[in-house]
């Protein structure tokens, strides 16, 4: 079972660039519905970290993949 500690120590392995991204990751994975988190996983009846990562739904331009440095230094933005 991961311990608050393990995930605090790999957050601490995080670049400082990647910090706000992964702050946004985190707030939007509170913001699921306790239903989408209570769904038993085939193997130990809780869902796996991974099982609620593929969960979150985030939207983005259709090359943020390919120009995601660009994106996070500002160099392209995103329209609205």
């Amino acid at each position: 079972m991961m311990t608050r500690e393990a995930v605090k120590s790999e957050i601490d392995l995080v670049e400082e660039r990647y910090l706000e991204v992964l702050r946004n990751i985190i707030q939007q994975f509170q913001q699921l519905p306790v239903a989408v988190l209570s769904v038993p996983s085939t193997t130990d009846n809780r869902l796996s970290l991974m099982d609620k990562l593929l969960s979150v739904k985030l939207s983005g331009p259709p090359d943020l993949a390919e120009n995601f440095d660009a994106y996070l230094n500002e160099e392209k933005r995103i329209e609205e």
